[in-house]
Order: C-alpha cells, then sequence, then structure tokens
C-alpha cells in the first residue's frame, strides 16, 4: 500500500477535483460536527497524506498530528507548507498500528478516504478507542456520488475487469448489486462494532456539491489508481485490462465534452462515552 501511494503521490491531488467554495465548506462542517476547540482540541490525522483536509486547520492554529505509511504523500504536504512544519503540526512516516503514543493523547482523531484501505479494521478501531480521551470524537469522512447512474456504470465496468482473478474484490462484487458501494457498507459494519465498544455513533450526511468531470478526468482517475486493484495481475494484464476498459468509456461517453456530477460529503462520527462529549 505505501509503495501505491508513494507511486501516485505527485499526481494525486489533480484526481481530487472539489470546488474551492464547496472544500472550504466541508471544512466549516467538520470544525462545527466536532466543535473543535483552538484552545483545547488536539488532532490526530489517519492517513494525513498530502494535507488536503489537514493544511487549512494547521493554517487556522489547531494543534495537529498526521500520520502517513506513504514518505511522498507527505513530501506533498510539506511543499505545500513551503519545506517547514509549524509548530502546531506534526508529521510521522509510520504505521498508526506501529506508533504508541500514550492513552487518552487525542481529542480527536480523524481520517478520510481511509477505512477502505485498512485490512486490520479491528486492530485500527482499538487503537483508536486507546488514544482517544474520554468524550472524545472520531470522524471518518467519504465522498459518495449522488444518482449518477452515468458515471457508476463507468466505474462498474472498471471493476468488473480488474476483478478478474482477485477473489477477494470478486467476492466483494457477488455482495453487492455489481456496483462498488463499499464505502457505505465499510461506515455501516463499522458502526455496529464501534457501538459495541460503547462509542456514541451516527452516520451524517454533510455538504452537498456539483463538480464537473470530463472523459479524460474519469480515464485518469483510474489511471492513478488502477494498480490498487490489480496488485494481482502482470503489468502486461494490467495494460490489456485498462485498454479495454476505456474503449468502453470511448464508446458510452457520448458527444458531451464534460458532465455534471452531484457528490455530498458522508461522515460517520464516533464518541467515546465517557464523563464529556466534545
Amino acid at each position: 500500500m505505501s509503495s501505491y501511494f508513494d507511486n501516485v503521490a505527485n499526481k494525486y491531488d489533480e484526481t481530487r477535483h472539489i470546488p474551492e467554495r464547496s472544500f472550504q465548506k466541508i471544512i466549516d462542517f467538520i470544525i462545527d460536527l466536532t466543535a473543535l476547540d483552538i484552545n483545547h482540541s488536539n488532532v490526530l490525522d489517519i492517513g494525513v497524506g498530502t494535507g488536503r483536509t489537514a493544511l487549512p486547520l494547521v493554517e487556522m492554529g489547531y494543534e495537529y498530528t498526521g500520520v502517513d505509511i506513504s514518505k511522498n504523500m507527505l513530501s506533498q504536504f510539506l511543499i505545500k507548507l513551503g519545506g517547514e512544519i509549524p509548530k502546531n503540526l506534526t508529521l510521522l512516516h509510520q504505521d498508526l498500528l506501529d506508533i504508541h503514543f500514550l492513552e487518552k493523547s487525542f481529542s480527536h482523531i480523524f481520517s478520510y478516504h481511509v477505512l477502505y484501505f485498512i485490512e486490520e479494521k479491528s486492530l485500527l478501531i482499538e487503537k483508536i478507542k486507546r488514544l482517544l480521551k474520554e468524550g472524545g470524537t472520531y470522524i471518518h469522512c467519504d465522498e459518495i456520488l449522488l444518482n449518477n447512474f452515468y458515471i457508476d456504470d463507468l466505474t462498474k465496468q472498471w471493476y468488473m475487469l480488474a476483478s478478474q482473478g482477485n477473489r477477494k474484490l470478486e467476492e466483494m462484487l457477488a455482495e453487492s448489486d455489481g456496483t462498488i458501494s463499499d464505502k457505505e457498507d465499510v461506515v455501516y459494519k463499522l458502526k455496529s462494532t464501534l457501538e459495541q465498544l460503547h462509542f456514541k455513533t451516527e452516520i451524517i450526511k454533510g455538504p452537498k456539491w456539483i463538480q464537473k468531470m470530463s472523459k479524460s478526468d474519469l480515464i485518469s482517475y483510474f489511471e492513478n489508481r488502477r494498480d490498487i486493484y490489480t496488485g494481482h495481475l502482470t503489468e502486461m494484464e494490467r495494460e490489456k485490462i485498462f485498454i479495454e476498459w476505456k474503449t468502453i468509456v470511448d464508446e458510452k461517453w457520448g458527444s458531451r465534452p464534460e458532465k455534471f456530477i452531484r457528490k455530498q460529503l458522508y461522515v460517520l462520527k464516533f464518541v467515546k462515552e465517557g464523563e464529556h462529549t466534545c
């Protein structure tokens, strides 16, 4: 996983097209949702990556710790910081499960686009529980496409091709309706697990936004990420599948150069039950 993100780090942000006005809404929403306090809150960001979510909060002055397994993703974050790490930010190149923080170290823990990459989710949950202060808050954020069959269908076509010979991915597709809705599946499964571990848990729908996507945007998105779904294949097999999928996109995209897609922030919020709430 670390090698995959190392390879895509320098083009990662290019495939994350969130309009600036919508991104600010997301940051404001997170602050309100988690009741972040500039004087008392300290945040741990799991999979901080290039700092897309972290940077605005760091610039506001929140005490922030970012952890990531990819050195190159962190390097991109450092470029945004101008090569200097501010006093309120700590960056760690490590797997969270291998880091020995003191128990109850953080008032808030965030993850964004992370949970479905993690094999040992139960271990991660236990770690989060130990690291959160009583009443502390953990949120996992993701983006969900809203009623966009066209993009969903082309995405489905990719996963169907990429799953060939990958038993885990084939099983995941078989359990779904043929599309990849595993983001939501992960959220609901974790909700149940965390409630058993005495978290007060809720699923929250956040801001919505509209963004343009061209055919080249869609192709670039999957080209930058194709290794994560086709690691079981040889490079020749991988390229063959990708060419086959691009042919499908060319046939189905139609004459419009760009299509508008609707997205919404999807948040799973856990509050560690205790004497106080955040």
